[in-house]
């Protein structure tokens, strides 16, 4: 099954703004080069359920092919993970995301990005 990547053209033509993009349902997002520097607040999410006392779920987030960030639960009803990650992209480059989630006796029941967008 092909991964959907999140991509959008972002113009940032007001500097004194914050841009949001939403990826519920993504794990995978491109951004840039842009022909400016530009700050990228992300928060990468899942959320596992159905768990019970044996249960467990992790995410991890991985920037330009690193990880950059893990977060894991175990023994839960409900497993609200989260990994934030803040970079600055300097004039033509690129930022490549990912998302990596697992779990043992629950279920997945979303997944997402959040990302802002400054000018650097």
């Amino acid at each position: 099954m092909a991964v959907k990547t999140l991509t959008a053209n972002l113009a940032m033509p007001d500097p004194n703004r914050e841009y949001y993009v939403n990826g519920r349902g993504y794990r995978a997002a491109q951004w840039g080069p842009y022909a400016f520097p530009v700050r990228i607040r992300t928060r990468a999410y899942a959320v596992h359920t159905g768990g019970g006392d044996s249960s467990k779920a992790s995410l991890k987030l991985v920037y330009n092919g690193q990880p950059a960030g893990e977060a894991k639960d175990q023994r839960f009803g409900r497993a609200d993970l989260q990994v934030l990650q803040h970079t600055v992209l300097d004039k033509g480059q690129t930022a490549a995301f990912a998302i990596e989630s697992g779990n043992s006796g629950a279920t997945e029941a979303y997944y997402g990005f959040e990302f802002w967008f400054t000018l650097a």
